[in-house]
């Protein structure tokens, strides 16, 4: 095969150049009366690197039945020159003219990986600070390549310009932190059209390729140019990375309205709604889990809008039960602690309400345990939750059937912990909330409602000398927990791979997931064995996803990042659940599904939280049917996270 040059290499010297590309995209430029100019592409060469090529409108019905946007061609003799233009659709110093003698042929050979696209991405955020960078005119050198998530789609309207009737497409693009508006002007191209298409997955991400960005009105606005294509939730680098960080990212923040503010907003704002808050201040808040509160003023603007699929129902971030003694003992001021707590666990011991004598007078108080199978702390309601809580806790108890009563698990948030006579007490505040969950009677072969029922089954733990001698059939899929030492983290395969979303589907993978996989040598007094890590147990330890690396520059997945490595030498509580391998053949590989340091409990309870779970008749404490299939709400983040309390 005859050596081809790459993009990187072309200069003025010579027009015998031989190139293997993809072309990426194709349009023309016209005049304002619709005078053809030229036509456009981009090519794109095994090195990642891109250039822009024209073609004289005169020359074109030599190439125009030959070339098609994302095939790769061999393509002979053409003339280099310095890019010149505004809005150069790439970043390249050079771009190509196609002559008469060009030649464009199907490259027919499969001996070259190129990627379908490349994108010079500008983050939301840093696209006021490159408007600056326009100069005085603001007239950029490049065009703007942008990605997020498209919202408030418009229907297309015509709208008069000065240049005449043009049709309008608007929507916002937004990364999660930051939206900007968009406006695409006709005449653009049919494809524009495809994100209207009803059938496309949400959420919608988007890829702006060479866009120009202005300020109208003092709003910030993404434009089109002839260059302009969208891209819809193509299998790309930067729409994997945008999903995932979008799945991540999750953030609550405290919102204070002080009493003589709260009049302005009590009619508007409801429980589980969706709204837009402008016009407040903030103020710097303690602890780690957030840098900030939000703070409400007579000014502040409160606007109800649709329910967003994107925010999360609910967020917790709970602490272990047996964590709790430890976090309680810690307190500087018991009395008065700086952050409430979260917990969830099943309710065991209901007393019903009864009156109790106080400094305050006679108080309603009702009391119950919440354990995991493991600990058990005992919770005591006050104020205005005892008569819901109480009642709510009769209701569920009537709906089940004789004989068949089922664990209730209760989330119980902004708790107040204490420790009295060396035992921990969890008490109400006004900011708790109560959540009852409880299996209807539908759902007695519900995988959800099996994996509810085991958390009040005490996991055993073993050493790897007892772990090896479970090969009994009693034993298959059974869990059991090891306390171990990693001496080594295997580096021979990849430490992460791409998972589909879904399941036995058989269609096509069109996007995927980043998902751990590590294997480690682990030892504890009477074995040596390797274990397999997956995601869920990896992400524990790490703190961090696979996008999370990725993002910090760790994007080969045959190359062991730092934080991986440092695994070694950890010591770690492991759950392991045996496999076909480890009874039927006695193999000694064995499968992690969780992992905990051995100074944090391994409460099993929270093993089998989903996330984003609505919850029905939302009053202070509420039934959710899991005949669905769906999970409780869970945290989304490490389990040991306090939620602040407002001094």
């Amino acid at each position: 095969m005859e050596m081809h040059s790459h993009l990187s290499a072309l200069n003025e010297t010579r027009n015998d150049w031989f190139l293997r590309v993809r072309v990426t995209r194709i349009w023309n430029n016209t005049t304002s009366s619709g005078i053809l100019i030229r036509y456009n592409m981009i090519l794109l060469d095994c090195e990642n690197n891109h250039m822009h090529a024209v073609v004289a409108p005169e020359l074109w019905n030599l190439f125009a039945g030959i070339i098609t946007p994302g095939t790769i061609y061999c393509i002979r003799n053409m003339n280099v020159s310095p890019a010149t233009g505004l809005f150069r659709p790439v970043h390249s110093k050079d771009m190509i003219h196609f002559t008469a003698s060009t030649t464009v042929v199907l490259d027919l050979n499969n001996d070259l990986f190129i990627t379908r696209h490349k994108f010079h991405i500008t983050p939301l955020n840093e696209l006021h600070d490159s408007f600056y960078f326009y100069g005085p005119e603001n007239q950029p050198m490049y065009s703007t390549n942008v990605v997020g998530v498209v919202e408030n789609l418009k229907a297309m309207r015509t709208v008069q310009t000065r240049h005449g009737s043009r049709d309008l497409m608007r929507f916002n693009i937004s990364d999660g932190l930051i939206r900007h508006c968009v406006s695409f002007y006709s005449p653009f191209p049919k494809h524009y059209e495809a994100l209207y298409e009803t059938q496309l997955e949400n959420p919608v991400i988007v890829i702006l390729a060479s866009t120009r960005f202005s300020v109208f009105r003092n709003t910030y606005v993404i434009g089109n140019l002839p260059s302009t294509k969208i891209y819809n939730n193509i299998d790309d680098p930067q729409v994997f990375l945008m999903r995932q960080r979008l799945e991540d990212m999750d953030c609550h923040v405290h919102v204070f309205v002080y009493a003589d503010n709260w009049k302005y907003h009590a009619h508007k704002i409801l429980e589980g709604g969706v709204f837009i808050f402008s016009n407040f201040y903030t103020k710097e808040a303690l602890g780690s889990l957030s840098k900030f509160r939000i703070n409400f003023s007579p000014s502040t603007n409160v606007e109800r809008v649709e329910d967003d699929f994107m925010i999360a129902r609910h967020k917790f971030e709970f602490v272990d039960l047996s964590d709790l003694f430890v976090v309680a003992n810690a307190y500087e001021k018991p009395d008065s602690p700086d952050y409430s707590t979260d917990v969830i666990g099943v309710l065991v011991d209901f007393e019903h309400v009864w009156k109790i004598k106080t400094m305050y007078g006679l108080n309603d108080i009702c009391k119950f345990r919440i354990t995991d199978g493991r600990d058990s702390h005992k919770v005591t309601v006050w104020g205005n939750l005892v008569v819901n809580t109480d009642a709510r806790v009769r209701e569920v108890k009537a709906g089940f059937k004789d004989g068949e009563e089922e664990p209730i698990i209760v989330i119980a948030s902004s708790t107040k912990l204490k420790i009295w006579k060396s035992f921990v007490q969890i008490s109400t505040l006004p900011a708790l909330r109560e959540e009852g969950y409880v299996p209807s009677d539908k759902t007695t072969s519900s995988p959800t409602t099996k994996d509810v029922k085991e958390v009040v089954s005490v996991i055993e733990t073993v050493t790897l000398k007892e772990l090896s001698e479970k090969i009994s059939t009693d034993f298959l899929k059974m869990s059991f927990m090891c306390k171990l030492k990693v001496k080594s983290v295997e580096e021979s395969d990849n430490w992460w791979y791409g998972s589909c979303n879904k399941n036995d589907c058989h269609e096509e993978v069109i996007k995927f997931e980043g998902k751990f996989k590590i294997v480690v040598l682990a030892e504890d007094d009477t074995e040596a064995f390797n274990f397999v890590l997956y995601d869920r147990a990896v992400k524990r330890l790490l703190g961090k996803t696979v996008t999370n690396l990725m993002a910090e520059g760790y994007n080969d997945p045959a190359s062991y990042p730092p934080p991986l490595k440092q695994i070694a030498g950890r010591e770690i509580t492991f759950k392991v659940e045996l496999t076909d391998d480890n009874i039927l053949v006695r193999s000694t590989v064995y499968y992690v599904v969780d992992a905990y340091e051995c100074s944090v409990s391994t409460s099993p309870v929270l093993e089998d939280i989903d996330t984003g779970t609505s919850v029905s008749n939302y009053i202070n404490i509420s039934v959710l049917s899991l005949s669905d299939g769906t999970g409780t709400p869970g945290s989304a983040l490490s389990t040991n996270k306090r939620v602040k309390k407002e001094k």
